[in-house]
C-alpha cells in the first residue's frame, strides 16, 4: 500500500494451479492504473497478472487478455494495495 499518515492496505497474492488445460480470460483495470493517495499520501503499487508455465517460464498478462493454459501451469493474481492518506 501507499505510504502516509494512514498507510494504504497491502494487496494480496493469489495462486491458482491447474490440473487440466483451459482457456483463461483476464478483465482487470488496476494493472495499468495505480491506486492513488490522498492529501499527501503515496500511491500504491498497481496489480500484476501473470502465468507461470510448467516449463518454468513466466508471462505477464495485459489488463484485458486471454491465454491458453496447460496442465501444470498456474495463474498468479497480485491485487493492488490501497493509496495512503495524509503526509507521513
Amino acid at each position: 500500500g501507499g505510504g502516509g499518515a494512514a498507510g494504504g492496505g497491502d494487496g494480496v497474492i493469489g495462486l491458482l494451479g491447474l490440473r487440466a488445460p483451459m482457456t483463461a480470460a483476464m478483465l482487470s483495470r488496476r494493472p495499468t492504473t495505480a491506486p492513488f493517495g490522498l492529501r499527501g499520501g503515496g500511491n500504491a503499487k498497481p496489480g500484476v497478472n501473470r502465468v507461470l508455465r510448467a516449463d518454468g517460464s513466466s508471462e505477464t498478462l495485459a489488463a484485458t487478455d486471454e491465454t491458453m493454459l496447460a496442465a501444470g501451469d498456474a495463474i498468479v493474481i497480485e491485487t493492488p494495495g490501497g493509496g495512503g492518506f495524509g503526509a507521513a
